[in-house]
């Protein structure tokens, strides 16, 4: 009891001790921190400069003009043409002495109504034109003709009349009986030549007496 006593009484002398230093300035000095140095770090943000591509599509819409087509041709054309050879030809380049009634054919027709058959005058003389249907590759049954005509003056392209006469669609031949027909030798074709066979209402045979690869200038018109 006596030693508690004692340790009580130097305990609070220590206290009342450092109460009086720090009323009077003489207690403990408080302590002084140390000099602080800063720590920090740099760090460069670089600029950032953004690249983008601008993709733009340009649709341009054309305007469009009709143009209108035509065909300009030298050959004097009456009417429509039906079928033959109408090459711009103004004179005969090239014609031929027959002795036969030469028959050209044409494929393909398409329907109308023949009114006129324009011929390539070469020669002055008589001259008789007609159309023939076809039968298995031969001319068959004159379906229009333009009679016996005598022609005279000027060389070149004639009109020959003929009663009108609807044709169907499909292949047709134009024949010719003349001391001389025009020939177009750059236009291959089929020619039969039958001697002295004029003009019949129906032909007899397709046994000809020649045949040659021409077209000769002659062609069916329609009005």
């Amino acid at each position: 009891m006596k030693k508690l006593f004692v340790v009580l009484f130097v305990f609070a002398a220590v206290i009342a001790a450092v109460l009086s230093g720090c009323q009077d300035g003489t207690g403990p000095e408080a302590p002084v921190p140390e000099t602080a140095t800063p720590t920090f770090t740099i760090t460069d943000t670089p600029t950032i400069t953004p690249t983008f591509t601008i993709t733009e599509t340009i649709t341009v819409t054309p305007t469009i003009t009709e143009t209108a087509t035509f065909t300009v041709t030298e050959t004097p054309v009456l009417g429509c043409v039906m079928f033959g050879n109408y090459m711009d030809y103004s004179t005969c380049s090239l014609g031929l002495n027959f002795t036969a009634t030469v028959f050209q054919k044409f494929s393909g027709v398409e329907a109308d109504t023949a009114t006129r058959i324009m011929l390539m005058k070469c020669d002055d003389g008589n001259v008789e034109v007609a159309i023939y249907s076809d039968n298995g590759g031969c001319p068959d049954t004159r379906l229009a003709t333009t009679g016996v005509v005598n022609l005279s003056g000027d060389l070149g392209w004639v009109s020959l009349d003929i009663p009108d006469t609807a044709l169907p669609a499909g292949d047709y031949w134009i024949a010719i009986d003349s001391v001389c027909a025009c020939i177009d030798m750059d236009s291959p074709g089929t020619i039969l030549a039958f001697n002295g066979a004029g003009m019949p209402a129906t032909m007899p045979t397709c046994s000809h007496d020649w045949t040659a690869s021409w077209k000769m200038l002659v062609y069916a018109a329609c009005d």
